[in-house]
């Protein structure tokens, strides 16, 4: 009889699991397995120089459970306070090893162990300060050393070196860490004569003219202006700073006395002179002329540093002195 009793559960018990099988229902504890979190970054390699970002960082958490499923994800920024991630979220600030830290929870309340990823960013141009001193080294010669100090920091991922530029490209490299960077420039300046000139006397040794109205320009073996300096630091960010000195203007000079050591390559005509000298003028003691009676007659002047008119108006003077004396005789005995 209990035999039988027995039999007649089993086959009622197998019966009805065959005839309702959504009866069946899960048992969340049978879920022992733990979900996987992992991340990834865009830019997915550090868009700077040696490992450091320049620019944001997009985070994206991708969490799985093949089980009972994921149920929450959370995540915090340099050990802050922890969020929910619903979304991708973003890295913009600076600083050294910046820290992400990530788990899930499935719906077996199975808590994956906290990953960690961390990135180095630096968006922030460094801090430049260029000053120079100016020391004579050859006046004669127009020899010049310019020392220039710059100053460079960068606060995150610090100073990698300083370029000296001369006209926008690199002149010379210090790298280090800073922040004092000092570059020496020796600068030989020649001098640029063009215009008009008369009395012109070449020599061997000297090329001596009068001139009429020339343009004075000092020139540099090196650079027409002042120099600048770009600073960058270990993630590649940079920062120029240039002196604020306007280049040489042009000088214009009339009727004055020259006289340079014959080193000159150029053009040197009776009335016109386009030449660059490698010396400064040498001192010329000026003559008076007697005959050159009205100093501020800027005309007088012009013509008289031509020859043939120079000539005309020596006799024209001569003629004016010759009647003005004339004159005098006549008062004097009339």
């Amino acid at each position: 009889m209990k035999k039988t009793i027995l039999i007649l559960g089993i086959i009622f018990l197998l019966a009805g699991i065959s005839l309702n099988p959504a009866i069946a229902v899960f048992n969340s504890n049978d879920d022992t397995t733990l979900p996987v979190t992992t991340h990834s970054l865009d830019p997915s390699t550090p868009d700077g120089e040696n490992g450091w970002y320049v620019s944001d960082v997009n985070v994206t958490l991708n969490a799985t459970d093949d089980i009972s499923g994921v149920n929450i994800t959370y995540y915090r920024v340099n050990s802050g306070e922890w969020e929910v991630y619903n979304s991708t979220f973003i890295i913009s600030e600076d600083g050294d090893d910046i820290l992400i830290e990530y788990y899930s929870i499935d719906n077996a309340d199975n808590q994956e162990t906290i990953k960690q990823a961390s990135i180095d960013m630096d968006q922030t141009t460094p801090v430049i300060d260029l000053s120079y001193e100016c020391e004579t080294v050859d006046k004669e010669n127009g020899i010049y050393e310019f020392i220039f100090d710059i100053r460079a920091n960068d606060k995150t991922s610090k100073m990698n070196r300083v370029e000296l530029l001369v006209e926008g490209k690199s002149y010379e490299i210090i790298y280090g860490p800073g922040p004092d960077y000092i570059f020496y420039l020796t600068q030989d300046y020649d001098i640029s004569i063009k215009g008009f000139i008369c009395k012109r006397n070449i020599t061997d040794e000297y090329v001596k003219f009068y001139a009429i109205l020339i343009s004075e320009f000092w020139i540099g073996d090196t650079f027409y202006h002042l120099p600048g300096a770009c600073a960058y630091d270990n993630a590649g960010n940079y920062k120029i700073d240039e002196l604020t000195e306007s280049p040489e203007i042009p000088e214009i000079k009339t009727f004055t006395w020259y006289k340079f050591p014959n080193d000159y390559k150029g053009t040197i005509g009776s009335y016109h002179i386009n030449a660059i000298f490698k010396k400064i003028p040498v001192k010329v003691t000026i003559v008076p002329n007697l005959l050159n009676f009205k100093t501020n007659n800027l005309f007088l002047r012009f013509l008289d540093h031509f020859p043939l008119l120079h000539r005309l108006l020596d006799i024209w003077r001569l003629n004016l002195l010759w009647r003005s004396s004339l004159q005098y005789q006549l008062y004097f005995f009339s």
